[in-house]
C-alpha cells in the first residue's frame, strides 16, 4: 500500500533544485525554487515505517489551468494499515 503526497512547485523548478531523502522512519524534502521561509516542504517522523528501496519522488508537470510542476512522494509502506498522517 502506498501513501501519496503532491507538493506544487514553481513551474522553473528541475530535478536537481529538490532534495528528498527518504528513511525507514523519517522523511526529509525540501524544493531550493520555494521561497526561504516554504523550502522545507516536508520533514519529520513518519507516521509509520516505509520500504525504503520502494518509495520514491518525481517531478511532474501538472495538467491543469494552474502552470508549475508537482512534486510526487510515493512512500511505499512497510505494513498494509491506514495512515492517520503523514509525519508525527
Amino acid at each position: 500500500m502506498v501513501c501519496v503526497v503532491e507538493i506544487s512547485c514553481p513551474a522553473e523548478t528541475k530535478a536537481k533544485d529538490v532534495s528528498c531523502t527518504i528513511g525507514k522512519n523519517n522523511i526529509s524534502c525540501s524544493v531550493a525554487t520555494l521561497s526561504a521561509e516554504n523550502r522545507e516542504v516536508l520533514q519529520g517522523e513518519l507516521f509509520q515505517a516505509v520500504d525504503q528501496e520502494e518509495s520514491m519522488w518525481s517531478l511532474e508537470d501538472t495538467h491543469s489551468e494552474h502552470s508549475g510542476r508537482l512534486l510526487c512522494i510515493e512512500l511505499q509502506k512497510a505494513q498494509e494499515m491506514r495512515w492517520l498522517q503523514v509525519t508525527r
